[in-house]
């Protein structure tokens, strides 16, 4: 390390830190620049094991505007919470909340046209390694409207209905088609739990995944 402080070329989880106690083992390197004849660092990027970086898909913004639901290019869904030190943009413009995200993705009249609501960069600390929760610490929005009606293969509505097979966090299965429940699916009629006949609207988004929109979650016959 130089014997001047690095400022905001010493970096942790993409914030500037001080001095190398708040490194620990586990953390991994990110971005290291040195100069060859000297072997000084000119700049150390570190980051925790529950640091993650990728790309992907917008689902959902909950009705608080609190978290945003992304579906990463790994296939995993994290439901990321907004904080006051996150960093947003929206179509390569800088905003300080989610409102405008939700506006445009749902459309000020509730319309909502058919649209690619993309993800291009998000970087953000996992709770734990387990966990599907996280605290943004950047994020990229891009969303394209399409007038046309969904050439992206975005909007197409389908119905089924069956027995649940699986309910695995956010993830179900009925009558064999897998889709996700977030936070603007409506859930009607009786407690869900896997054995329970129900029928499902779902919509597709641009990721090729399935969205609920509407679970009806029918009661257990009873027997006389």
């Amino acid at each position: 390390m130089p014997d001047e402080p690095l400022g905001v070329n010493f970096l942790k989880d993409g914030q500037p830190i001080e001095s190398l106690s708040e490194v620990k083992r586990g953390d991994q390197v990110d971005i290291v620049l040195y100069a060859i004849n000297t072997g000084v660092i000119e700049k150390l990027s570190v980051v925790s094991d529950n640091y993650i970086r990728s790309r992907g898909n917008l689902i959902a913004i909950s009705g608080d505007q609190r978290f945003a639901q992304v579906t990463l290019v790994t296939g995993e869904l994290f439901d990321l919470w907004i904080g006051p030190e996150s960093i947003m943009s929206l179509n390569g413009g800088r905003i300080d909340s989610l409102s405008p995200v939700d506006e445009l993705l749902n459309g000020s009249g509730g319309e909502r046209p058919y649209k690619k609501a993309m993800v291009p960069e998000v970087l953000f600390i996992r709770d734990s390694l387990d966990s599907d929760l996280g605290v943004i610490i950047s994020i990229q929005f891009q969303i394209k409207v399409d007038d046309r009606g969904g050439v992206d293969g975005s909007g197409v509505e389908m119905e089924t209905s069956g027995v649940i097979e699986v309910i695995r966090g956010k993830t179900w299965v009925i009558g064999g088609n897998v889709f996700i429940v977030n936070f603007s699916t409506d859930i009607l009629g009786e407690e869900p739990e896997v054995g329970l006949v129900a029928k499902a609207l779902l919509v597709s988004n641009p990721g090729g995944t399935f969205i609920a929109r509407e679970v009806n979650v029918f009661r257990r016959p009873i027997r006389e």
